[in-house]
């Protein structure tokens, strides 16, 4: 059993779910959806006693096979220090060998071979063999098997069967019958593997025995780094950026340092600006770092690499993953009894064409609602200064506000725990609403979406206000078959300032100009994800509007 089994306690629940309930409810969702995976670094090896890879280089330099001690030195500590290693042993190896060896390459084979042998015992050298023992060690990582089990692709960037062994082991009786429980994967193709509970490595795989299949090759050597990298910004880790791209993934016990990794997370972050990762930063105690540094370090990893970054020791760690896989009920459970939620909406709202919902499009990683339900009836499409039909006007107002009726009725009652977008908000429509109708408007909106005898009122949620340049809105406009003139687009972007006041507990103004689509967007992932979030009580905005204490007057 895990060192920190017994450790979860409620307590540590607590302590974490109050940290980052954002961050679990976000992951968790994920998980629902299938699309959410795991991804290792060195740091989950190490409790087990691996090697980090500075003394993972000392132990070959001083390995007899190498006898490289001299060289490690007068490297001065370079990453190339890896290569020099492995051309002492080449050439100690040749020595000792007859000639004629290489017929049909097999001194290639050959050298091969004998470098894994050595790499592979200095992994391993304080690694137990038993099971029993190598439990004892596990600081975490039990609380994170059923993940591994249950998503469709774990990445493991170290070269051990840790994890496989933890897996196999571990099985009970009935799924020993049934199931090795994973696969192991090396090759760059690994979306050729559909099922579920593959382990990726995509540095390579050393097994502890030898028959149980490694890798043909380890990313371990300067040549194989520098070959990685090019080979990743040519394509050939395609299915790996693709995963990352589809996918929500929680890193642990990587420091960062990995180029073809950061490369990755990078090309991520630029393509795709609303979508998240999260990188656990090891700590070894609440007092660890100050927070400015803590500070520091979340800027940069979001700015950088879109990674939303969790500060937590080992134990919470394991209760992180604890709270992964506890049923709903449960957690839910704990955070009533905290006060802390966790249902977080977000509604995005703006004039026409101020780009909404291209900003929204980005974010189907959380979980999104889409502006109406049915296609939009005739007559939306023009300013209401230019819908003259009375009857026209009425219609409109009556579909509208039995889209927002299903709308808000689905938000309040259908939604469980997780991060979720939603495309406009029920106050929009006073900004197509003449001044001397407002109270009238609330009265009929209130009646329509909130009736008298229903326990249902206007979902809260934080509100997300785009503001844009009237002109450029116009242009965009036209391309979209819509007539509305700049005049008329930043009138109808004042009456939504008023309906949104900023002053206001809970609503956002952001302001587009002069930025791209992009930068809109990863706008609104840090409001999203990293901003404190505060709720717009919506009902009492609407009953403030049918009193007539708001007003564009």
């Amino acid at each position: 059993m895990s060192n920190f089994r017994n450790n979860v306690t409620l307590n540590s629940k607590r302590k974490v779910i109050k940290k980052y309930a954002r961050p679990i409810v976000h992951m968790r969702q994920r998980q629902e959806q299938g699309h959410f995976g795991l991804v290792f670094g060195s740091g989950i090896s190490q409790s087990f006693g691996c090697p980090s890879w500075n003394e993972l280089i000392r132990r070959i330099a001083r390995d007899e096979r190498v006898d490289g001690v001299g060289i490690m030195e007068s490297a001065g500590g370079k990453t190339s220090v890896s290569q020099l290693l492995f051309q002492r042993f080449r050439s100690n190896l040749i020595d000792e060998l007859d000639s004629g060896f290489d017929k049909y390459d097999k001194l290639s084979s050959y050298i091969k071979r004998n470098w894994h042998q050595v790499v592979h015992d200095a992994i391993y050298k304080d690694v137990p063999s038993d099971y029993d023992e190598l439990i004892k060690l596990d600081p975490y990582l039990y609380e994170y098997i059923d993940i591994i089990k249950d998503t469709r692709l774990t990445v493991n960037y170290n070269f051990d069967n840790i994890i496989q062994t933890l897996i196999s082991e571990g099985r009970t009786q009935e799924e020993k019958v049934k199931t090795r429980g994973y696969r192991t994967v090396w090759s760059a193709d690994v979306q050729l593997y559909p099922e579920d509970s593959v382990i990726y490595h995509p540095n390579g795989y050393l097994p502890r025995n030898f028959r149980s299949k490694p890798s043909d090759e380890l990313i371990f050597l300067e040549d194989s780094f520098g070959d990685q990298l090019i080979e990743s910004t040519s394509g050939h880790y395609a299915a790996l950026s693709y995963h990352l791209a589809q996918n929500t993934c929680l890193l642990i016990g990587l420091s960062l340092e990995d180029s073809t990794l950061k490369h990755l997370l990078r090309k991520n972050a630029k393509h795709h600006p609303g979508h998240v990762h999260y990188y656990i930063h090891y700590v070894d105690s609440e007092n660890g770092l100050s927070q400015s540094e803590r500070q520091a370090i979340r800027e940069a990893n979001f700015e950088v690499y879109n990674l939303i970054t969790l500060f937590l020791d080992q134990k919470e760690i394991a209760t992180l993953g604890r709270l992964l896989t506890i049923d709903v009920e449960n957690l839910e459970r704990i955070a009533d009894r905290l006060g802390v939620r966790t249902t977080y909406r977000h509604f995005m709202t703006g004039s026409v064409c101020v780009g909404k919902s291209t900003a929204v499009s980005h974010f189907r990683s959380l979980c999104t609602h889409d502006e109406w339900f049915d296609k939009r009836i005739s007559g939306m499409e023009k300013d209401p200064e230019k819908v003259e039909d009375p009857q026209k006007i009425n219609k409109i107002d009556e579909w509208v506000a039995d889209q927002w009726h299903i709308k808000n009725f689905n938000l309040t009652r259908s939604d469980g725990p997780g991060v979720h977008l939603i495309d406009r908000c029920a106050l929009d429509a006073f900004s197509f609403t003449p001044e001397k109708d407002w109270e009238d408007k609330a009265e009929f909106t209130k009646n329509k979406i909130t009736p008298e005898n229903s326990e249902v009122e206007l979902c809260p949620g934080q509100v997300i206000l785009m503001i844009g340049d009237p002109n450029v809105m116009s242009v965009r406009a036209l391309k979209l078959q819509k007539d509305v003139e700049p005049e008329q687009l930043k009138f109808r972007q004042d009456l939504l300032k008023t309906v949104y006041d900023n002053s206001v507990s809970g609503i956002i103004e952001l302001d587009t100009r002069d930025k791209s689509i992009k930068r809109v967007a990863k706008e609104v992932c840090r409001a999203i994800h990293l901003e404190s979030y505060e709720e717009c009580n919506l009902q009492k905005r609407l009953e403030m509007i049918e009193n007539g204490s708001v007003n564009p007057n």
